[in-house]
């Protein structure tokens, strides 16, 4: 709504609920969340999480940005995914809801870092990952 200057960002926009990356290519997401970014929008409403505004966006790509980053940095040394998610240190993102998320978010990464983003994942192994990461939270000894 232009003249409102109000975006609507659907599912491009998680604010301060961790990004889910099932399917998708996590480098063009942070491209699209800067492409909202360009836009003349003083509120936007994301498809998870509270109305907010540019500030709250740029915060989410910041996350997306720093998993990708850290998958990397894993990915090149080796690290299997899993591990690589359980070693991320999430700092100010640990607060937000479903932080295990990073497995999925992990995986996809290393997809895309081996050309094979449309390949889909292996969903039961995942959720058990994903269970086992939020164990580990709630124990305090990981994430």
């Amino acid at each position: 709504m232009p003249a409102e200057r109000i975006l609507f960002a659907g599912d491009i926009a998680f604010h301060y609920v961790t990004p889910l990356a099932f399917q998708g290519h996590i480098g063009n997401w942070i491209k699209a969340a800067d492409r909202l970014l360009r836009y003349e929008a003083d509120v936007i409403v994301p498809g998870h999480g509270p109305v907010g505004t540019k500030k709250d966006l740029k915060h989410m790509r910041a996350y997306l940005a720093m998993v990708r980053r850290e998958a990397k940095q894993r990915f090149d040394a080796g690290m299997p995914a899993e591990a690589a998610a359980g070693d991320i240190k999430l700092g100010v993102y640990a607060s937000w809801s479903d932080a295990e998320r990073i497995l999925p978010n992990v995986l996809r990464c290393y997809q895309e870092f081996r050309n094979e983003p449309d390949q889909p994942m292996d969903l039961p192994r995942m959720l058990a990952g994903m269970e086992r990461l939020r164990g580990a939270r709630a124990d305090h000894t990981c994430l």
